[in-house]
């Protein structure tokens, strides 16, 4: 991904993140169970259950920048050294879940970001700026980040939200040379990369719902993967590991037991061929520290701190496929020796102001010698900080493979066919002719603790291949047919039996998962809800059809009910044109309503036909007949 490209700019700051967390226990999708605050209680409404779902940036700043040149800008070399960035549109952004059988995937919808240089005569107008949305975003590598974590949770847990932006705008952008070289360069499409880490999930906090970002814009060129770097280096236990639980949907009590995760997050990296230097991205890699504070346990709205980490860099011998006669030595020592010493290529110090100020981005050059050996050979990370006791951190792939896909998560009506495309590369460049296997994740129990089967039945989603083989610029495109499953989540020890979520959910996976791929929290690469037929009634009612569906979100949404109660029939007639027009506006507006995109095709096309046909409250004759 280009966002380590130059020329780029780096930011800090804080995000909020104020998701309701009443749909996030399956139990309450069951209006027959009651509500409560009672976290042993079976509808407990988690930690936020008023939340609005908004997502906005908050107090950020340019902190660094390299220009077209690579060189790091120092403050006053350019006036977007301490620019805002901001969540400017006129809506705030919303965070959803896919699904609450998969909450590992959870998207930003409708964000708008502008990076605005006030004007120094006047702090209130601007002097330059440049605006872009950015389209529905999953975050990716999702990791326990806290090393001695005493109270595991969302607190302790870092992600990454990586796309494209589009719909550029530039004002007066001649006023900063960084501005003016990125417009140059990528004038129609940008690319971004933030970090969210030490997330405040304690509502008797003053920081509750907020946590601290850090992040990249840079160039968007052509050719690329829209949301991820061409090479990485990923955790060591990475396949050593179960599959990782959920996050507590509540902090649990202090003293909790700690996270088996790994220790070191992964690390994206590209060769910049031109400068010969290796660029590397290790804010979500290096671990922070949490330390409950003598007062009580919290999080501090600056973050937890990074402690100072020497890294080296390095290749190793000039084999990393051993043939048969080494593959049967016993003694690893006779291995390594036989595969010959590594290389170092650099070493890097690591601080709290790299994380702050460039986004944990580093630049190692490489000498014309090593170069060639690095376009063949995977690269390793090693703490030496202590020097004695040296910890390998994270590597790449012993053959360079690397798998993504553009599109993590979908939402699908019956007879849509979601198109994915799968981007393959070896050692960062494109890698064609390779054959890759794809297959659904097994029906199994609800990720969520309903009483049914995920992925069940499996015939409602098909794959137009089991492989795909790459094209010469690394790519495959993967179809997802997808038909009615049918009512699968269902309440049936309820009389009459009452429906769960809508649809159903889906995971798609292969082997090349294993390779370092971004979504190991969900467990799966592609994730992909499917939604219920519901056939047309002849005459769309309040009581049996209209009313079920938009009482359900008055109850699992409270917030809304602050603002329109849209359990009450009187007052969704009363506010119908407002309703209506918030239902049908395009899913990735922001203003969208249901915030959490579950409405279906056929139930909004009902929807709309009741209000069309006047609203009746109750069936008319024909339908009693």
């Amino acid at each position: 991904m280009s966002y380590l490209s130059i020329p780029r700019l780096h930011f800090a700051g804080n995000f909020q993140a104020d998701p309701s967390t009443v749909n996030n226990n399956d139990e309450n999708w069951d209006p027959n169970t009651q509500l409560s605050n009672d976290p042993n209680a079976a509808g407990w409404v988690y930690w936020n259950p008023n939340g609005t779902h908004n997502w906005k940036l908050a107090n950020c700043t340019v902190r660094g920048a390299a220009n077209d040149q690579g060189q790091f800008t120092a403050p006053g070399a350019d006036p977007v050294i301490g620019a805002q960035v901001l969540s400017s549109g006129r809506y705030p952004a919303k965070l959803v879940d896919l699904d609450p059988d998969n909450q590992g995937v959870s998207q930003i919808w409708g964000l708008e970001v502008q990076v605005s240089i006030p004007d120094p005569a006047d702090a209130t107008k601007v002097l330059a700026s440049v605006t872009a949305t950015m389209p529905p975003t999953a975050f990716a590598d999702l990791w326990n980040r806290a090393n001695n974590v005493v109270r595991p949770g969302m607190g302790s847990m870092s992600a990454a939200f990586q796309a494209v932006l589009q719909n550029v705008v530039w004002v007066n952008p001649a006023a900063s040379p960084l501005l003016t070289a990125l417009q140059k360069i990528s004038a129609s499409s940008l690319s971004i990369r933030f970090i969210v880490d030490s997330y405040q999930a304690g509502s008797n906090q003053a920081n509750f719902t907020f946590g601290r970002v850090v992040g990249t814009i840079g160039p968007a060129l052509s050719g690329e993967a829209p949301r991820s770097a061409p090479r990485r280096m990923a955790q060591q236990a990475f396949w050593n590991l179960p599959p990782p639980p959920a996050v507590p949907p509540n902090p649990p009590p202090l003293g909790g037991a700690p996270s088996i995760l790994s220790l070191y997050g992964s690390a994206p990296f590209m060769w910049d061929i031109k400068r010969r230097v290796l660029v590397l991205d290790l804010g979500n890699c290096v671990p922070t520290t949490q330390v409950p504070p003598s007062g009580g346990f919290t999080i501090p709205q600056a973050g937890w701190p990074i402690a100072d980490t020497t890294f080296q860099l390095s290749i190793p011998g000039p084999s990393v496929s051993p043939g048969p006669s080494l593959m049967a030595l016993k003694s690893g020592r006779e291995m390594a020796d036989m595969l010959g010493a590594p290389t170092v290529l650099g070493t890097i110090d690591f601080t709290l102001d790299t994380y702050l100020n460039f986004a944990g981005i580093v630049e190692v050059p490489v000498s014309s010698a090593l170069a060639p050996l690095l376009l063949k050979q995977p690269l390793t990370l090693t703490n030496t900080t202590d020097t004695a006791n040296p910890v390998t951190a994270v590597k790449e792939d012993g053959q360079g493979r690397y798998v993504d896909v553009d599109v993590p998560f979908f939402r699908l009506n019956p007879l849509d066919k979601g198109p994915v495309t799968l981007w393959a590369t070896r050692f960062g460049q494109p890698w064609k002719k390779a054959s890759l296997a794809v297959a659904l994740t097994p029906a199994g129990p609800a990720s969520n603790g309903g009483p049914w089967q995920n992925g069940y039945p499996e015939k409602a989603l098909t794959l137009s291949k089991s492989t795909l083989t790459t094209g010469k610029d690394g790519t495959a495109v993967l179809t997802l047919p997808a038909s009615d499953p049918g009512t699968p989540r269902t309440y049936l020890t309820d009389q009459p039996p009452q429906p769960g979520p809508d649809g159903q959910v889906y995971q798609v996976t292969g082997p090349w998962a294993a390779w370092g791929q971004l979504f190991l929290f969900s467990g799966a690469p592609i994730n992909v809800l499917v939604f219920s037929s519901y056939p047309m009634p002849a005459q769309p009612n309040w009581d049996q059809h209209a009313g079920p569906i938009l009482s359900n979100y008055a109850r699992m949404y409270p917030y809304m009910k602050g603002i329109i109660d849209l359990g009450d029939y009187d007052t969704v007639v009363a506010n119908a044109s407002d309703i209506e027009y918030v239902l049908t506006l395009p899913p990735e507006d922001p203003h969208h309503m249901p915030i959490v995109r579950d409405l279906s095709a056929d139930k909004l096309a009902m929807l709309t036909q009741w209000f069309k046909t006047g609203m009746p409250k109750s069936p008319g004759p024909a339908a009693l007949a």
